[in-house]
């Protein structure tokens, strides 16, 4: 092995060696921001009316995530999980106080044209010909759904700015 060699390798093993742990505690906090505020978060005062505020918004997702899957012309119960799985995620990863998050009118009628283009309708009813064993829906209804979340992950790219 050459002088340059050696001394490029053991440059990156003292910079592997020198990790301390406030480094990695500092990189944790930057991509986890719930590891900032719950150290901080004052229970007996906030724990209350952050539980009710969270029982409304709960109320308000529900039907919002319902409405929202019809309009996508998807199976109801994935506007359940559209609406519940961003608020858990952004609890964990978010940054922002003010930051709504959920389910949104145009995304769910841009998808609905996808799907009903891709996928076009059969009948109104959601569970005919129930001959899929998953969540009890139709292969038909699981078309859509794929359809649907296909859509909305390339939406979600575009958004961020994801080439």
């Amino acid at each position: 092995m050459t002088g340059a060699k050696r001394k490029k390798k053991n440059a990156i093993w003292r910079k592997i060696h020198t990790l301390r742990y406030e480094d990695f505690k500092l990189w944790c906090v930057r991509r986890l921001p719930v590891l900032e505020w719950v150290p901080n978060y004052n229970w007996k005062a906030d724990l209350l009316p952050d539980a009710i505020s969270g029982m409304m918004l709960a109320v308000q997702q529900v039907t919002q995530g319902l409405a929202f899957a019809v309009l996508s012309s998807v199976h109801p119960v994935f506007g359940l999980y559209g609406s519940l799985f961003p608020a858990i995620i952004y609890a964990i990863f978010g940054m922002g106080h003010h930051v709504a998050t959920g389910t949104f009118a145009l995304t769910s009628l841009i998808s609905a044209n996808a799907v009903e283009r891709l996928v076009p309708p059969m009948s109104s009813n959601f569970t005919t010909d129930n001959n899929s064993t998953v969540l009890g829906l139709s292969e038909f209804e699981m078309q859509r759904i794929g359809v649907a979340a296909a859509v909305s992950l390339l939406g979600g790219l575009i958004q961020v700015g994801i080439p």
